[in-house]
């Protein structure tokens, strides 16, 4: 699994979470398939879970997907 960075961006819709992966941002609500990991603040809330949901979809491989 690759290592990650949290960041939040700016998309058309508004702010949302990301993972930088090997130099890509890839949305976490998409990735992860949570809607509530569309934010920081949303994914922190429930980081124990959250941290669990982005660790299984890298090692998917579902970064290298989208």
């Amino acid at each position: 699994m690759p290592g990650f960075t949290l960041v939040s961006f700016q998309a058309r819709d508004g702010v949302r979470a990301g993972a930088v992966v090997e130099g890509r941002v890839f949305e976490l609500a998409k990735l992860t398939g949570h809607a509530e990991d569309d934010t920081i603040r949303g994914l922190l809330a429930d980081w124990q879970y959250g941290h669990d949901r982005i660790v299984t979809a890298l090692s998917r491989g579902a970064h290298s997907d989208s």
